[in-house]
């Protein structure tokens, strides 16, 4: 005779209907199962697997596949100190940008807050420059700053107001660089890399 578990059956008769769950595996268990991972039929030996070159061929194999989301010359970038150049407050910066063509037209922020823009008036309408900055003191030279893959963050990227800002309105020809010598300075070192890029962003406009 069945008897159909329930509520009111004995546990010594529906103890066995029950499959038990699995033990979570620890980190021996969880080596073993990465033996017959794509890491394994790849060449790494047993040995090799329980030793943790495997977690090190992993992380290398990881960091190869985010290098072409890394931007060029980061590092550079990353040193704060050194890319603070002449630092300008964003109000000084706006009212000498302005000055120097009627058509430009400044505005905060909707989306970010804390940060304002450039754009060019055409008639009823306005066109974005991409020259975007953050409010307050500006340093010179763009920062980046990055998390722990090394890859650029929003919140940690700092337009400079010369490497971004000029660097744009020039391109997009609505300053000059004999505006931008005259009024801001025009001598930049190609003794490293923030004069090498302001030169091939630049040069074509001189």
């Amino acid at each position: 005779m069945i008897e159909l578990a329930n509520k009111y059956t004995k546990v010594s008769c529906y103890g066995w209907s029950v499959k038990k769950k699995p033990k979570p595996l620890g980190r021996k268990e969880r080596v073993k199962r990465n033996q017959k991972s794509t890491w394994a039929k790849g060449g790494l030996a047993s040995e090799d697997i329980h030793s943790g070159d495997l977690l090190a061929r992993m992380y290398e194999e990881t960091d190869k596949a985010l290098e072409r989301n890394r931007y060029p010359g980061q590092e550079d970038f990353k040193q704060a100190e050194k890319r603070m150049g002449k630092l300008m407050l964003s109000s000084d910066f706006i009212r000498k940008v302005l000055k120097l063509n009627k058509n430009l037209i400044y505005e905060d922020s909707v989306s970010y807050k804390g940060c304002g823009a450039f754009y060019l008036k055409q008639g009823k309408t306005k066109k974005s420059l991409n020259a975007a900055f953050r409010l307050g003191w500006m340093p010179e030279w763009t920062i980046m700053k990055t998390d722990r893959a090394d890859l650029p963050t929003r919140d940690g990227y700092t337009p400079g107001w010369r490497g971004v800002v000029l660097q744009r309105l020039v391109q997009q020809k609505v300053l000059t660089m004999k505006q931008v010598a005259e009024h801001f300075g025009g001598y930049v070192s190609l003794g490293d890399l923030r004069g090498k890029n302001w030169s091939l962003a630049t040069g074509q406009f001189n």
